[in-house]
């Protein structure tokens, strides 16, 4: 799973720098098993209130969980990917946060992602 939530672990990784006009364009790696609580979203430019209301809006693990368990999907990577999703710079999208992406899509061995858009 890949999603432009802005999501980060506040007790163990630096949140991503939602107010910089110019974007991030860094990436985080969350474990699936993460419990949804330990989760925070740094981003500017969506209204938090349905993240904050039912994470899997933009955190979907526990239904991806659901699905592996009803035997409608396989086996989740260990860790999703989280970016930030205000971009304006498509060059540092496609030469910092695209080749980020995908080289971790094959570390983690992902046969297919899901992107969840913010």
């Amino acid at each position: 799973m890949i999603s432009s939530a802005g999501a980060y672990l506040p007790a163990s990784q630096e949140p991503f720098d939602a107010p910089n006009p110019y974007g991030d364009y860094t990436i985080r790696l969350i474990p699936v098993c993460t419990p949804i609580s330990a989760i925070a979203y740094a981003h500017d430019h969506y209204d938090h209130a349905a993240v904050d209301a039912d994470p899997d809006v933009l955190v979907p693990v526990r239904r991806l969980d659901e699905m592996v368990s009803a035997g409608e999907i396989g086996a989740l990577a260990d860790d999703f990917i989280s970016f930030g999703g205000y971009q304006p710079d498509l060059g540092q999208v496609i030469d910092v946060t695209i080749p980020a992406i995908v080289r971790e899509v094959k570390v983690l061995g992902a046969d297919a992602a899901l992107l969840v858009p913010a």
